[in-house]
């Protein structure tokens, strides 16, 4: 962008002219300063950072390159739903500048638009160069197809360019209204003062947190609450461990705490002068399997249904840090240990005992999916499958995308012959994780065993293009031809599926196999390195 200024701005001071007829005054200079300055620019800003100074030319490109094609996939929510990452609707970027911005700033940038024709005049290189470093880098992200995540947080340093244009929107809607003899430039500021009010007044009740921010014509963060990710960057976890430490660690220096977090290094550091306080690292889903005293957790990363069916905040609850009424964190004191131990009683293959404590617990603590996980293996464990299924259907009731319950219910309808039910479980199951090749695979299993190979294949060959060296689809596949009595393809999925075979040769014609399939599926060339990376 800057070199595109510079070389604009060059052509604009000798003409457009004199430019294509290669007559470029101080062209020499005006090269070497751009190259100086834009050198200096480059110098300076990979200086503090350790990674690209250590190789300024191949370090920064290959970080661009790698950033433009994010390869990690995290869960996201957006309009109610998980989405992976690398799955999201094109709408996400806009529709979090829309909800995200500002009203005031919005309403800036509609006057800028509004008044850009009848302002053509005025419309300098200056004002295109900011307009364009606003929006190119967000259409460079939907040209190159690039992952985004975590709200706006790729595209933030555009905003500022994005508020240059909202004060020129208010500017000329002030020298618009002086040709009425209207005094335009003070309604201008005046409106301006106003606007800035309401974005200032979240700063001020919501600090530190304050970044977690959505604009009035919304309607504000606690209607975002459970609808977007709040904590994307874990900022909540800094307030919940100090609430921590300054009412419960330093209180009772005599006492050892075992904390556990999803943010563990980030809780770990905060406590790094606290000796009496370990951390560890455990997922919102898996505590009641481990030992703790409290846990730290922020909010990010969660569905729908378990931020507003009582699955957070859960029993135990001691601390929330808050944004607009609405909680972005959570510290839990653990209730009693009855989890603990009814899960190691169940892992210890004694049922009943396992089963009276974890029924205690969930007297106390009745959202935690996780507890039904197990209750139901141990029903399941007695032949007790239709509790075992209801169960599985309780705890689904909190946490609906609950992995283990899913394939738990999978393989309770299996021992039951229950062939429509294990289809219509994996059905939703993929609904909730499309690029799962879990799901896909279960789900043609479960088609092939009530007898519609046809069916199984349509399964499977849905997810090849996603996970091409999944050596199960192809097995599956070749199970689904035989059944067909179609030998070719029998014989190419059957070699497919040979991928992690440790001989060389018969492992490259599974690559070649695959790459058939994959070709014949979706019209391209099959990229072994891609999914490699992947």
């Amino acid at each position: 962008i800057f070199m595109m200024h510079g070389g604009l701005k060059y052509i604009q001071s000798i003409g457009l002219g004199n430019f294509l007829k290669l007559k470029w005054k101080h062209g020499g200079a005006a090269i070497f300063a751009l190259l100086v300055l834009g050198l200096s620019s480059y110098v300076v800003g990979i200086f503090p950072w350790p990674y690209g100074w250590d190789d300024p030319i191949n370090h920064p490109m290959k970080a661009l390159k790698e950033f433009t094609n994010y390869s990690v996939s995290l869960r996201q929510l957006f309009d109610g739903k998980l989405y992976d990452s690398d799955m999201l609707p094109l709408s996400y970027l806009t529709k979090y500048l829309w909800i995200t911005t500002p009203t005031i700033i919005l309403l800036g940038l509609g006057l800028f638009f509004g008044f850009l024709f009848q302002n053509k005049k005025h419309f300098s290189l200056e004002l295109f160069l900011i307009l364009f470093s606003a929006v190119f880098p967000i259409v460079y992200i939907y040209i190159q197809k690039s992952q985004v995540y975590g709200g706006i947080r790729q595209i933030m340093f555009t905003l500022p360019s994005f508020v240059i244009l909202a004060v020129m929107g208010f500017y000329w809607l002030g020298s618009f209204l002086d040709k009425f003899k209207i005094p335009g430039k003070m309604i201008s500021m005046i409106v301006l003062i106003i606007g800035f009010i309401l974005p200032a007044k979240h700063i001020a009740q919501n600090h530190p947190l304050s970044y977690v921010y959505f604009n009035e014509i919304y309607g504000g963060t606690k209607k975002a609450y459970g609808n977007y990710e709040l904590d994307y960057y874990l900022a909540s976890l800094k307030p919940s461990t100090e609430w921590f430490l300054e009412n419960v660690a330093r209180k009772h220096p005599e006492r050892n705490y075992e904390v556990l977090s999803y943010g563990m290094e980030h809780v770990k550091y905060y406590c790094r002068n606290d000796k009496n306080v370990h951390v560890g690292y455990s997922r919102f889903d898996d505590r009641s399997s481990k030992k703790w005293d409290y846990c730290i957790f922020y909010n990010a990363y969660f569905d729908q249904a378990r931020l507003i069916s009582g699955e957070f905040k859960p029993t135990g609850t001691v601390f929330q840090p808050m944004v607009d009424g609405v909680p972005v964190g959570i510290v839990i004191e653990r209730p009693n240990s009855d989890d603990f131990d009814g899960i190691k009683a169940i892992e210890n293959n004694n049922f009943d005992l396992g089963i009276a404590k974890l029924k205690n617990y969930l007297s106390k603590d009745p959202s935690r999916s996780e507890i039904y996980v197990y209750l139901a293996a141990a029903y399941a464990s007695k032949n007790m499958l239709d509790s075992a299924i209801d169960l599985c259907k309780k705890g689904r009731a909190y946490f609906p995308e609950n992995s283990k319950l899913i394939f738990s219910m999978y393989d309770f309808y299996m021992k039951q012959q229950k062939y429509d039910n294990m289809i219509a479980l994996m059905h939703e199951y993929i609904g909730y994780r499309p690029k799962d090749t879990d799901g896909f695979i279960n789900k043609a299993q479960a088609e092939l065993m009530k007898g519609k190979p046809a069916e199984a294949l349509a399964t499977l060959q849905e997810n090849i293009p996603l996970n091409p060296l999944d050596s199960r689809l192809y097995a599956l596949g070749a199970e689904a031809y035989k059944m067909q009595q179609d030998v070719t393809n029998m014989n190419m999925y059957g070699q497919a599926s040979n991928l992690n075979n440790s001989n060389a040769q018969t492992q490259q014609l599974a690559i070649e196999a695959i790459a058939s399939i994959y070709y014949e599926l979706t019209g391209d060339e099959f990229d072994l390195q891609k999914f490699l990376k992947q």
